[in-house]
């Protein structure tokens, strides 16, 4: 009893001293912010700044960098409509220990309720106890047309193979009107694809036919009468029909945690995206059947670059690929080249890249790198899922256990797929575990980043991967007193141009920042994206061993 009551009282003083401790840590600020129109999509910065915005504009973008960040913080952006109402929020509750943190949110404005809500808008960020850490404000423009013109809903029905019906309805609408459709692309933003008069037209609603097939994506349509005058925008969004389920194994409870359009990070090329957090269990599987790609990077949370971590992506042999990014290294069950079926046990969830909280990032594109485009997804399971909502699997159980290696069949190829087997050699090889970044050229562009090489490292390795046929993009480096290593350079530990992944591995490099360099080559005319994987591993301490008769107490040399 005397030993059991001496390590209760050791608690409590422990509870006490570490209480104690966490009151004399500074609280969370921010140091500053900014908001824009448009911002990096792989990293955290605003391109576009501006304070009015048109309701034909993507989103609002809210950048802020808090500083003295601890882990449990907590943190809610809040923005906040002309009547002072909270439009919209974004909870973050995942935050790591950080001296500073960027972060990034979004208000989605085309298309979505804030563009019909004009005014003077304010955006913060709450900190504990609802103390608002910093504030900005903004204006929505009006639509000088609203009132006389506007959409209120957009219908589409394929009546065919090469025709779509499709119907809208509001105010305002005369006889003569024009159709405006436009698409969303990665890189022209909102394209027009199509003026269209209508087949039929009342004052509240329009029949139209669109000859041609809308493909999975994200669509925008705006009336224009005779008179010149213009609606408000509204969106389109054309899902994919391929049958996907739910990311976790069958009969489980997940929670959605962040939608396509979410505040956090789903804008830009993960603007479909969908974010699911475990309540019961922890594996991840597959949505679809289909060919593994599995990326285990070795990666763990890196809130400072804006990762997908550990992932898996899945090549379904119709020109689509899922992706399961955040996921935990380590815990991979499946390996490339493995053919796996819906539900499919894969990696446990987890929360390494660019990630508060442990989720699995779900997306679909139709290229195999995974930060390509995503386009639009339906659950087969869940038909509509909303933020917050507890979602369950219909997944077979029996395949959804990650505490077993997947011992299925190797198919390096599949009918249809368009992943050249160089990829599948890359995904095999061994990651590396310094920085990784992703970016993208055109032919003849260059993009440039750097990489710091520590005091005595060992080795420099760097490493350009890329997907796609008739590609050729070159790597370069050049060291902090300038020398340069490539093709027409040195090519110490140089693998040779053309080939793919195209690598260094330089013994005892110089120390310092070094520069990294993609330029491209060879295409098709689209833009390129890569990888770039990197490191720079210091020797180990020696080993030595000392005698006892030589052995000596204190600081002194051994």
């Amino acid at each position: 009893m005397e030993v059991l009551s001496s390590l209760m009282a050791f608690a409590q003083r422990s509870a006490i001293f570490a209480l104690l401790a966490s009151a004399t840590l500074p609280a969370m600020t921010v140091r500053q912010s900014a908001i824009g129109a448009t911002a990096q999509d792989q990293g955290c910065a605003i391109t576009r700044h501006t304070t009015t915005f048109a309701p034909s504009e993507r989103q609002v973008f809210f950048w802020f960098v808090a500083q003295q960040v601890r882990a449990g913080d907590d943190l809610t952006v809040e923005w906040i409509d002309p009547d002072g109402k909270v439009a919209a929020s974004a909870k973050y509750d995942g935050l790591p220990t950080a001296r500073e943190l960027c972060l990034m949110t979004q208000l989605p404005l085309a298309g979505f309720a804030p563009a019909n809500q004009p005014g003077n808008w304010a955006v913060r960020a709450v900190g504990a106890g609802g103390v608002t850490l910093i504030s900005r404000t903004f204006e929505i423009q009006k639509n000088p047309f609203s009132g006389l013109l506007n959409i209120t809903t957009v219908t589409r029905k394929e009546v065919s193979a090469t025709e779509t019906e499709i119907q809208i309805e509001g105010n305002g609408f005369q006889p003569g009107l024009m159709v405006h459709i436009a698409q969303y692309t990665k890189t022209g933003g909102w394209n027009y694809i199509a003026a269209l008069p209508s087949a039929e037209v009342s004052d509240k609603k329009i029949t139209l036919r669109y000859v041609g097939m809308l493909g999975p994506g994200e669509y925008m349509a705006t009336v224009r009468n005779l008179d010149d005058k213009l609606s408000n925008p509204s969106l389109i969004i054309v899902a994919t029909s391929s049958g996907y389920r739910m990311p976790f194994a069958g009969g489980e409870t997940w929670q959605i945690s962040q939608t396509p359009y979410g505040s956090f990070s789903h804008w830009g090329t993960v603007v479909n995206a969908y974010d699911i957090a475990p309540q019961q269990g922890a594996c991840v599987v597959a949505m679809r059947a289909g060919i593994v790609h599995a990326f285990d990077r070795g990666e763990v949370q890196s809130p400072g670059s804006r990762t997908f971590g550990n992932y898996v992506t899945i090549d379904h042999g119709d020109g689509e690929y899922s992706h399961y990014g955040h996921l935990t290294r380590g815990t991979f069950v499946v390996k490339s080249g493995q053919r796996v079926e819906a539900g499919q046990a894969l990696a446990r969830v987890g929360n390494s890249g660019y990630a508060f909280g442990v989720h699995v990032h779900a997306q679909v594109t139709k290229a195999f790198y995974i930060g390509s485009q995503s386009i639009p997804f339906k659950f087969v399971d869940v038909p509509n899922p909303v933020k917050g909502m507890l979602v369950k699997s219909t997944q077979n159980a029996a395949r959804g256990d990650c505490s077993k290696r997947f011992e299925g069949p190797m198919v390096l190829s599949q009918g249809g797929s368009s992943v050249a087997p160089s990829v599948v050699t890359v995904a095999q090889r061994v990651a590396f575990t310094g920085p990784h970044l992703i970016g993208q050229v055109g032919v003849g562009d260059w993009w440039h980043n750097t990489v710091v090489v520590g005091r005595g490292a060992a080795r420099l390795q760097v490493r350009l991967s890329f997907a796609g046929q008739g590609r050729e993009l070159n790597l370069h480096l050049v060291s902090p007193s300038g020398k340069h290593y490539g093709w027409y350079g040195d090519k110490t530990g140089y693998s040779g141009q053309g080939s793919n992944p195209e690598e260094f591995d330089i013994p005892t490099p110089e120390a310092g920042t070094w520069r990294v360099s993609v330029q491209g080559t060879k295409g098709t005319g689209e833009v390129m994206e890569f990888e770039i994987e990197s490191q720079s591993p210091l020797p180990k301490p020696a080993t030595r061993l000392v005698s006892a008769g030589t052995a000596r107490r204190g600081g002194g040399r051994p």
